[in-house]
């Protein structure tokens, strides 16, 4: 199962939000981690304020008041009350209560011979770590949330007097605003990446687009060199590139053609002195070798004008191309039927590709006897597929009929073939198309040559 997705735009996209997401929920339980400790400690002082307000009034009453009076102070979430006992056993402060428990003795003086603060929020970790933010009740729940402050002073008398003060932690009003915030950087970081990215990715693109079809042999023009200077610099080496390459081959293919037609004149020459040699015998010998060598140059001269040719790309229904190449060998006289086409969609140069269907299916009526053809598409390729009944091409040799004048048949008679050129020139056109021809045998039935071309949707 596939979980990244494929383009790089939105990889880069996806991670950017997961990591905002684990930025953003980090930052949250960190706020509101900071939020209940400073809420403890601002509550815990102020219920030390209000233990020191009533020992300051119990040492200015008469002590015959001192119960009355704390039932008089004491609240629904405030209590006082005394007892021989501290509420707050001696050690369980922690360094910032035993700090205010230092603060509130010397605030206090002489009125209390010892302090003792203490704080339960047992309550805070217990829901955080049930992961009940998901849980539509878990903000209801926060709201009846309460921390406890025990406040123990040992007075003059012996006596403890206790403070037990119930705080709750704030309520939950202030989670919906903070969760908005966010959510609304989220969604503007989110817009920003998505366009910025897209906008860095694009020349990418158009490299990639420019890469595919230099690859099927059309003609790319330059790619604008823009974006940051990476992408700049990667752009610049496709342009130099495919400029040397085009240069390479169109010079190539210009000096072969160039030799290829040159080699016309003195084989006119040394036809015109053959015709005079009264040997029939040697003057028929010279003469075939003549002709063998006239149809070697004008094969030769094809093959170049075939590879320097510039003919535009264009969508083509390549089982009605098949099927038109068929009918037009049918009405030579060639024994070639054609399966089912579907409709199968290629970008190619359609004249170029005629010539390869039209050699590679010569050659199967020339060798195989017959020539039986189909089209399928197998995932991102096309598949042309044509069948003989000949006696098949030994498994070592299948790569070496591709090669340029290379012939099986060792007396290079006319009958019996062409120059060795016809395949060779069929696989160049394929690969410029960037697909590839392969040749099988098919157990003993035949030989099977497979033209794949890739499937290119239009855009």
């Amino acid at each position: 199962m596939r979980i990244l997705p494929g383009s790089l735009a939105s990889r880069l996209i996806m991670f950017l939000l997961a990591a905002l997401v684990i930025t953003q929920v980090a930052t949250f339980l960190i706020f509101l981690n900071e939020r209940q400790n400073t809420l403890r400690d601002v509550r815990a002082q102020s219920a030390a304020a209000r233990m020191a307000t009533i020992v300051r009034l119990l040492d200015d009453i008469p002590t015959a008041s001192h119960a009355q009076t704390l039932r008089n102070v004491s609240t629904r979430r405030s209590r006082f009350w005394f007892a021989d006992h501290a509420q707050v056993a001696s050690g369980t402060g922690k360094a910032e209560e035993r700090a205010l428990e230092r603060r509130l003795s010397a605030r206090l003086g002489a009125r209390v011979q010892e302090t003792r603060i203490h704080s339960m929020s047992d309550q805070i970790p217990s829901l955080l770590s049930q992961a009940a933010w998901a849980d539509s009740g878990a903000l209801r729940r926060l709201r009846r949330l309460d921390v406890s402050h025990y406040v123990s002073v040992l007075l003059p008398s012996g006596m403890w007097l206790n403070l037990e003060a119930r705080t709750p932690l704030g309520g939950a009003r202030w989670v919906q605003p903070v969760l908005l915030s966010m959510g609304l950087m989220g969604t503007a970081t989110v817009v920003i990446v998505v366009i910025v990215i897209r906008r860095l990715t694009r020349p990418l693109r158009a490299l990639a687009g420019a890469a595919e079809g230099f690859g099927r042999g059309e003609v790319v023009e330059p790619i604008p060199e823009t974006g940051p200077p990476e992408i700049r610099s990667a752009t610049e080496a496709f342009n130099r590139m495919s400029n040397r390459l085009s240069r390479f081959v169109q010079d190539r293919m210009q000096i072969l053609a160039a030799i290829s037609h040159d080699l016309r004149t003195p084989m006119a020459s040394l036809r015109l002195q053959a015709e005079m040699i009264e040997d029939a015998e040697t003057r028929g010998r010279i003469m075939e070798t003549l002709d063998e060598m006239q149809r070697m140059a004008t094969s030769t001269l094809d093959l170049a004008r075939e590879d320097a040719a510039r003919e535009d790309t264009r969508m083509v229904d390549l089982g009605q191309l098949v099927e038109a190449v068929c009918n037009d060998l049918s009405d030579l006289g060639h024994d070639v039927a054609v399966d089912e086409l579907p409709g199968v969609l290629s970008r190619c140069r359609v004249v170029a590709l005629r010539r390869a269907l039209r050699n590679l299916i010569e050659n199967a009526v020339a060798y195989g006897k017959r020539a039986r053809v189909s089209v399928h598409a197998d995932g991102g390729e096309a598949l042309i597929v044509i069948d003989d009944d000949g006696p098949g091409i030994p498994e070592d040799e299948q790569e070496a009929v591709f090669e340029p004048f290379v012939r099986l048949e060792p007396s290079r008679a006319k009958e019996t073939g062409g120059v060795g050129l016809g395949l060779a020139i069929a696989r160049s056109i394929a690969r410029s198309h960037g697909g590839d021809i392969t040749l099988k045998n098919r157990n003993g039935n035949g030989l099977r040559a497979t033209l794949t071309l890739p499937l290119v949707q239009e855009q």
